[in-house]
């Protein structure tokens, strides 16, 4: 097994993340994949911590991490790593200042160059993930997972956990 020179923190740059994926993952030759994998490990390092902090935010994540690795969402990596990005900029208290701009930049892989008047892609990809919520949710007989809504216009998620009784 091998170990990483690396420790990655909360506060752990872009840069510092990606360095890390490239020495512990070096089979990732793709420069898309690594950045992707970069980005996500950035926000989920961020929510992890957060998860410490919080019951709330740990039902959350974890909700989060089911759904990845049982593919709840159909649809691919795209969505869950737009889910991921918008979950976790709500739970850091970001979710309200969320733009076009920055998914496209942060989740989709668009250049600086993106206008969001002109290509449509973050807001046919929300539209994508909100339809794929609310058809697992339709097909779900699981009453205790956190749901999550994105409502029209917005791409701010809401979150409404379970009630425990």
């Amino acid at each position: 097994m091998r170990t990483s020179r690396f420790s990655l923190g909360s506060g752990s740059t872009y840069a510092e993340v990606t360095t890390f994926v490239l020495n512990e993952f070096p089979a990732i030759d793709a420069k898309r994949d690594l950045h992707q994998l970069a980005r996500t490990l950035t926000f989920t390092q961020g929510a992890l911590v957060m998860a410490t902090q919080s019951d709330a935010n740990s039902e959350v994540l974890a909700w989060l991490e089911k759904a990845r690795t049982r593919s709840l969402l159909k649809g691919g990596k795209r969505r869950y790593y737009l889910l991921a990005y918008l979950v976790n900029e709500e739970l850091q208290g970001r979710g309200e200042n969320v733009e076009a701009y920055a998914i496209a930049l942060d989740v989709l892989g668009r250049g600086a160059g993106f206008d969001p008047n002109t290509d449509s892609i973050v807001r046919v990809e929300v539209a994508r993930l909100r339809d794929a919520l609310e058809l697992h949710y339709a097909r779900s007989q699981d009453a205790s997972e956190p749901r999550i809504t994105i409502p029209k216009g917005s791409y701010r998620p809401k979150i409404e956990l379970a009630t425990h009784t």
